[in-house]
């Protein structure tokens, strides 16, 4: 009987020790440092670049944190109520822009953003989806 109930006491310790470590490691990552951008492009260069060659350019910015300056086209919310902003590529007739997904903690920093706005902002290139999509997006 005293060993079922050391093992039991000992079983709740490792228990709560694994939950506290988990929480630890859940606040500690929400609160690391963003990573850096690897490079700086403009919306026009990013958008050209996957307008010529996707493949090249998916192998150049996909899946990579960069820094895309460029005038803001629009400023909305998509389907899921995700907050982006929309950087023109520079061509008038071209349907390829940059768009910037954000998380609802911009918001505020959002709503005070107008169209023709020049804006440098930093997130993960995803590739070309009818637009070239930046997740994960925040302010420089």
């Amino acid at each position: 009987m005293k060993n079922s109930h050391s093992a039991a006491v000992l079983v709740a310790v490792f228990w709560f020790a694994l939950v506290l470590g988990c929480s630890e490691s859940r606040r500690n990552s929400s609160q690391a440092t963003k990573p850096a951008p690897v490079m700086t492009v403009s919306a026009q260069q990013l958008a050209s670049a996957y307008k010529d060659n996707e493949v090249a350019a998916d192998e150049r910015y996909k899946g990579k944190v960069i820094a895309v300056t460029g005038i803001i086209d629009s400023i909305g919310k998509d389907t899921l109520d995700t907050p982006y902003v929309v950087l023109g590529g520079g061509d008038r007739f071209s349907i390829t822009s940059v768009q910037c997904m954000f998380g609802d903690e911009y918001k505020s920093q959002l709503a005070v953003l107008s169209k023709g706005e020049k804006v440098t902002l930093i997130g993960e290139c995803e590739g070309k989806m009818m637009n070239v999509l930046l997740k994960n997006c925040r302010f420089d």
